[in-house]
C-alpha cells in the first residue's frame, strides 16, 4: 500500500518536472523569440532611424540647396528687374528725347510751310496784282472852254476800274492797284496857245500846248498830245487840267488812256 502511493508520487513527480521543464523551455524559447524579435525590432527601429535621419539630412540638404538656388533666381531676377528698370528708363529718356526732337521738326516744318505759304501769298499777290488789268479809255462829252479840271466823263472801255462813277463826276482817276501805268492824252484844240497840264496828287507832272496858225490865228485846229509812265500806288490820283479860257475840242477828237502796264 505504501509503496503504490510512492510510485504514484513519483510518478506525478515526473510528471511535474517534466511538465516544469517544458514549461521551463518553453519559455526560454519564448525568451529567445523575444529577444530576436526585439533585437530584430530594434534594428529595424534603428535602421528607420538611420533611414529617416539620412533622408531628413538629405530633405535639409536639397532644401538648403533649393535655398540657395531661389536665393540666386531673386538674385538674378532682382539684377534684371534693375537692369531692365534701368534699360527701360535709358528707353523712355531716348523716347522723350525723340519725341521732343520730332516736335521740334514737326515745329520747324510747320513754320516753313507757315514762311512758305507767306511767301507764296506774297508772291501771288504780286502775280495778281502785275498781272490785274486795269484800263480805261474815255473822251470829253463836250467842249471844255473854261479854265478847270477836264472831265473825260464818256468812257468808251474800261477794265478793273470800280470808282468809275466818281471819276466821271469829279474827272480825277483815283489809283485802285498798285504798279506802273502809261498814261495819255490827246486834245484837239481850236484856241492858239491852248495849254493843258497833267497833274499827280496836285502836282504839276507834265504839260502840252497846241500849235499856233500865225496866217489863220483865229481858225486852228492842231492836237496836244502827252504820254507818261508812272508808278502809281493806291489814292493816288490823276488828272488833266485846262489852264485857262481854252476851247478844247469835245467828241472822239479828245482822248484820255490809262493803261497799267505792270
Amino acid at each position: 500500500m505504501t509503496n503504490s502511493l510512492s510510485m504514484t508520487e513519483r510518478a506525478r513527480s515526473e510528471d511535474f518536472l517534466a511538465l516544469y521543464n517544458m514549461t521551463t523551455s518553453s519559455m526560454n524559447d519564448l525568451q529567445v523569440r523575444t529577444q530576436r524579435k526585439m533585437k530584430q525590432l530594434e534594428n529595424d527601429y534603428n535602421t528607420s532611424v538611420t533611414t529617416i535621419d539620412r533622408r531628413i539630412d538629405n530633405f535639409i540638404n536639397e532644401t538648403k540647396v533649393s535655398q540657395n538656388n531661389i536665393a540666386e533666381e531673386l538674385s538674378y531676377i532682382h539684377k534684371n528687374q534693375s537692369d531692365f528698370a534701368m534699360n527701360l528708363e535709358e528707353t523712355e529718356n531716348r523716347s522723350n528725347l525723340t519725341f521732343s526732337y520730332l516736335n521740334d521738326i514737326e515745329k520747324k516744318k510747320e513754320e516753313t510751310e507757315n514762311r512758305n505759304n507767306l511767301t507764296f501769298s506774297h508772291f501771288q499777290k504780286q502775280i495778281d496784282e502785275s498781272t490785274e488789268l486795269v484800263t480805261m479809255t474815255a473822251h470829253l462829252t463836250s467842249s471844255a472852254t473854261t479854265a478847270g479840271i477836264l472831265k473825260f466823263d464818256d468812257v468808251s472801255f474800261c477794265i478793273g476800274i470800280h470808282n468809275l462813277a466818281s471819276y466821271k463826276h469829279t474827272g480825277k482817276f483815283i489809283c485802285e492797284k498798285e504798279g506802273i501805268y502809261l498814261i495819255s492824252a490827246s486834245i484837239m484844240s481850236t484856241t492858239n496857245y491852248g495849254f493843258y497840264y497833267i497833274y499827280l496828287n496836285g502836282r504839276q507832272i507834265t504839260n502840252t500846248m497846241t500849235g499856233f496858225n500865225s496866217d489863220s490865228p483865229t481858225t486852228v485846229h492842231q492836237t496836244g498830245t502827252i504820254v507818261v509812265a508812272l508808278q502809281l500806288h493806291p489814292t493816288d490820283s490823276v488828272w488833266l487840267y485846262n489852264t485857262g479860257s481854252y476851247t478844247m475840242k469835245g467828241g472822239l477828237w479828245s482822248t484820255f488812256t490809262i493803261v497799267k502796264v505792270k
